[in-house]
């Protein structure tokens, strides 16, 4: 986190992918590194980390929604709402995943 929040990407990203070695099953760990990666601007993988995280705890909530926010980011509104919605069933008490979900709602002027 310290090297996020100096910007310095490159170390957050070697901090990250050795941890990843030390906990092959974490998906807080594919989601801190996905975040990094998203930041850096390397989307796909950036997804492909928090892909990786669903795959490894489906009931990890906070994965469902960092994708979801990179999707909106992408406009793709679409498959965000899906993530968000993915989320939300596994978190429902979580009130900004409604509040994105209906931007991404509006977004695609999916009204009903």
């Amino acid at each position: 986190m310290c090297y996020e929040q100096a910007g310095r990407v490159s170390s957050a990203c070697a901090v990250y992918e050795r941890l990843r070695i030390l906990a092959p099953d974490s998906a807080e760990v594919c989601v801190n590194m996905g975040r990094i990666l998203a930041a850096a601007g390397s989307n796909e993988e950036g997804l492909g980390c928090f892909a990786r995280a669903i795959e490894l705890n489906p009931r990890y909530g906070n994965a469902y929604f960092n994708a979801g926010d990179l999707l909106y980011k992408l406009d793709q509104y679409g498959q965000a709402a899906e993530a968000y919605i993915a989320g939300l069933g596994v978190v429902p008490d979580h009130p900004s995943g409604f509040f994105v979900l209906g931007n991404c709602f509006f977004q695609t002027r999916c009204y009903e």
